[in-house]
């Protein structure tokens, strides 16, 4: 019991020193040279904010950091004149800011297409789930004691189920083929766009405050 708990204390300890050492790496990468530690955090969220958005909507790594780089300098040279915090007020949304500097169709968006198919694979597996509930439940009203049942579903799905002598399944199983990779594929490719590549537009300056 007392290893238990030294493996779930060692676990933990890692968790908080990995986020941690994000933290700390997205401070450092991400903050504007501004007075104050307060006004170098809500500088930090903002432009973690904006970096995010501009992900979202496709732009590459290296045209991130260039953007985000030149929106800490803005960022920094307004606040010589006015408090962090009305700078960040007068330039309004991060989000809508990415909007307005990057051209929707300028590349791929990996992240939506990889969020998409997280979702697809997380309603399949529901899907399949409520699927063997209800196999299983059909197998108990129609099958005889010891008979084994196998149905196919779409996408490559086989569920097998063998009924006991007491009216219950005593022994269940499901299997899946590559098609069950289909929809997520798909969802991946349509939400990522990856076509983009070869219409990918170049991004504006970012305008200053």
């Amino acid at each position: 019991m007392i290893s238990l708990w030294i493996v779930i204390a060692w676990l933990l300890g890692s968790v908080v020193i990995i986020a941690l050492v994000t933290l700390a790496i997205l401070f450092s990468s991400y903050r504007a040279r501004v007075p104050g530690f307060v006004s170098q955090v809500r500088s930090a969220r903002y432009v973690v904010a904006y970096d995010d958005a501009l992900q979202w909507l496709g732009v590459r790594y290296r045209e991130r950091e260039r953007l985000t780089g030149e929106l800490r300098a803005n960022i920094a040279a307004a606040a010589a004149d006015a408090p962090v915090t009305e700078v960040l007020e007068r330039m309004g949304s991060a989000k809508d800011l990415a909007r307005g500097v990057a051209a929707r169709r300028r590349g791929p968006t990996w992240m939506a297409g990889t969020a998409a198919a997280l979702a697809a694979v997380v309603a399949q597996v529901a899907a399949t789930i409520l699927m063997q509930l209800t196999f299983l439940a059909t197998v108990e009203k129609v099958a005889d004691p010891y008979e084994t049942v196998s149905v196919r579903a779409p996408l490559g799905l086989v569920f097998e189920g063998t009924l006991g002598d007491g009216g219950w399944v005593q022994a269940a199983s499901s299997t899946s083929s590559p098609a069950s990779l289909i929809l997520p594929a798909v969802a991946f490719i349509l939400f990522s766009r990856p076509w983009r590549l070869v219409t990918r537009r170049a991004a504006r300056p970012v305008p200053s405050s």
